[in-house]
């Protein structure tokens, strides 16, 4: 086929019955922009042409839902160009090669793999134009100092992996608009956390959280804030100055007393407390 354009069954029967059979190189993949290559039953990849890997043109690559493992997968340095890169779904125990080398990359997706022999991001230079990064379902147990060079990072969703704590690059970020670290191993945010004033939402539900910083009260953006499931048993006075807050789930912690600062909140919308040891709920809570 000419590049990537015709049907998108067309573009599978030519992955079948011609990628299969080659022998050389495919002239084709050098003038494809976006590339996208979805299991097709039986058809389901486990390696790829090294051709594709020096498609200078290619912004987008989109390999998802196929038994590729980091080897397979290949050095990443020679797509310069890549914007998008999408490698949820597969058998990934480490982070490709090279993918620390993209300076155009923006968008990454590595949800659903097992990178339990990886820590984001890795080493190099590239990656400093990364600005949306979803690695759910990973298996990432830390994340490195690198963090710092993703100065435009806007949104960052490591939910459900096995992380115990969050480096302090992470509060230098302050692009950072979605923080999503919702069911790890967290014992305790970042003493600093209030420094992301571009933070909308967090979510850090399902850790092992007890306390929260006083710095909190500096996330004057915070539209949600989802702590839900965590050992949290107090709330600090600094949480009633996020007054753009319009939801907040503080259920099944270990609450004692209700945090007056709530009242506070005068656009919060969304208030879960179930599964706490509350007593006593103010009267002006009946008024907000």
């Amino acid at each position: 086929p000419d590049g990537g354009g015709g049907s998108s069954e067309g573009f599978r029967v030519w992955l079948e019955d011609i990628w299969a059979q080659a022998t050389g190189p495919i002239p084709a993949l050098s003038r494809i922009a976006e590339l996208c290559i979805e299991p097709v039953t039986p058809l389901r990849l486990c390696s790829l042409p090294h051709d594709l890997f020096r498609c200078g043109a290619l912004v987008s690559l989109t390999l998802q839902g196929h038994a590729l493992t980091s080897s397979a997968v290949g050095s990443l340095e020679g797509l310069t160009a890549l914007k998008r890169l999408v490698l949820s779904n597969d058998e990934m125990v480490a982070l490709p090669s090279g993918l620390g080398d993209l300076p155009a990359l923006t968008h990454i997706d590595l949800s659903c793999n097992k990178l339990r022999d990886a820590s984001f991001p890795p080493d190099g230079t590239g990656l400093q134009r990364l600005t949306h990064v979803y690695a759910s379902r990973s298996g990432l147990a830390s994340l490195s100092s690198g963090m710092a060079r993703l100065r435009e990072l806007r949104e960052f969703v490591v939910a459900h992996n096995k992380l115990s704590f969050l480096p302090s690059e992470v509060v230098i970020l302050q692009s950072l608009e979605c923080l999503d670290v919702g069911h790890n191993r967290l014992s305790a945010l970042p003493s600093e956390v209030g420094f992301l004033t571009s933070l909308h939402i967090l979510r850090a539900d399902n850790n092992r959280i007890t306390t929260l910083p006083n710095s909190m009260g500096l996330l004057t953006s915070l539209t949600e804030l989802t702590l839900g499931h965590n050992k949290i048993t107090k709330i600090p006075p600094e949480i009633g100055q996020l007054l753009l807050l319009e939801s907040l789930d503080l259920s099944n912690n270990s609450l004692l007393v209700f945090p007056s600062a709530i009242t506070d909140l005068v656009a919060l919308k969304r208030l879960n407390l179930q599964n706490n040891r509350i007593q006593m709920f103010p009267s002006a809570l009946s008024k907000m």
